[in-house]
Parts: C-alpha cells; sequence; structure tokens
C-alpha cells in the first residue's frame, strides 16, 4: 500500500509465510516468516520463528494468512482443516503470552506444543511497543522489527 503507510495504522499488513517445504521432513524447514512494515524501523521487516506453527498451518491447508485491517476489538484467528473463524479474545487482553497460550490451548482443547500451536502478542504488543514480539508455543519468538506490535 506504499511508503507512506502508518507501521501502527490498520493500512498496514501482516504476513505470516510458509515456504515451500514447510511440513515436510527436511531438515530445518519448519520455520514461519511474519513480515510487516517495521513499527521499529520505518522499513519492511521479517521476523521467523521455529516451532510448529508453520507445518501444523501448512497441514491445515494453509500457505500463509495476510491480516489487513483492524479488529474493533481484541480478536484471535483459530485455523483447522483450512478453515479460519475470528473468535473474540477480550478476555485474554491484559494478560501475559504464557496465560494466553495456555488459555487459548485449553480453549480449543488441545495441548500447546503436541495438537495446537499457539502464537501470542502480550501486553507490549497490545499498547502498540515498537518492538513488541510474537511469541510462539512459549518459547519461540520472532522479536525482529517490532511484528507484535502491528
Amino acid at each position: 500500500k506504499g511508503p507512506d503507510v502508518d507501521p501502527l495504522g490498520p493500512e498496514n499488513r501482516l504476513a505470516f509465510m510458509t515456504g515451500p517445504l514447510t511440513g515436510t521432513q527436511t531438515v530445518m524447514s519448519g520455520r514461519i516468516a511474519l513480515v510487516t512494515k517495521s513499527p521499529l524501523t520505518g522499513t519492511v521487516t521479517d521476523s521467523h520463528h521455529g516451532g510448529w506453527s508453520g507445518a501444523r498451518l501448512k497441514w491445515a491447508g494453509l500457505d500463509g494468512i495476510l491480516l489487513d485491517g483492524e479488529s474493533d476489538e481484541p480478536v484471535y484467528l483459530f485455523v483447522e482443516d483450512g478453515d479460519v473463524e475470528v473468535r473474540d479474545a477480550s478476555h485474554l487482553w491484559g494478560q501475559g503470552v504464557h496465560d494466553t497460550i495456555d488459555q487459548i490451548g485449553e480453549e480449543v482443547e488441545g495441548k500447546v506444543g503436541r495438537d495446537v500451536s499457539v502464537m501470542a502478542i502480550g501486553q507490549g504488543g497490545e499498547n502498540q511497543v515498537r518492538y513488541g514480539c510474537v511469541i510462539n508455543e512459549d518459547d519461540r519468538a520472532s522479536g525482529r522489527g517490532g511484528t507484535g506490535a502491528v
């Protein structure tokens, strides 16, 4: 949408992208990339993390997710078997990432790290701290460029 897009505005897009070998048994192919205009630098940034989220996104039938615009209320995306559902997250707002990850895992009746992958932002992202990150599966972070603030 152009170089004048506000990194913290609704026009800034956030892409969660896998690679062509993600979800296979190829070594080091399980990473996922978050791509957006950085609120920290004002330039395009990519931030990566490992874990199972990339493979699980692929196994659900998706190569990636592109977020465009913003919600009036806190929400999260639930992805299963190629379907994407927007769910209310107002009850999660203000919690730390580990509590959020655990609670979403319980809500979807899975175990984080086994059946379900959860990516979450904490209070830093909620308050649009310019270096906010996205935490995946409790211990993996996309920490470059402030992707969690977007």
